[in-house]
């Protein structure tokens, strides 16, 4: 499962106004080879929660919502519910560490 890409553009309409479900961003750049393992984990992980919505953000295609959130290192996971920051973090973690993290925070 692909995870939907989004950037300064879609941003605001597809993380910030979707009060229906819980979105996780994961904030990445090219070349960062720990993002993209987490792209790895993050699609094997998305199947098992039908009710959020997996996506990925290249800092340099949002640059104006990294700075608003306070990226300063990637990858970085940001869990947003009702619109709002519910947790992030930073760096990699296994799959299961993952899951509990987004079952904790849904």
């Amino acid at each position: 499962m692909e995870l939907k890409p989004l950037s300064d553009l879609n941003f605001q309409v597809e993380v910030r106004e979707n009060l229906e479900n819980p979105v996780l961003v994961k904030f990445h750049a090219p070349g960062c080879n720990p993002c993209a393992v987490m792209d790895t984990v993050l699609q094997e992980l998305a199947p098992g929660f039908d009710g959020v919505m997996f996506t990925s953000c290249n800092v340099q295609d949002a640059p104006v919502t990294a700075s608003e959130l306070g990226i300063r290192s990637v990858p970085t996971l940001v869990l947003f519910t009702d619109g709002m920051v519910r947790d992030m973090l930073t760096g990699t973690h296994s799959k299961a560490d993952l899951r509990h993290w987004i079952q904790d925070n849904v």
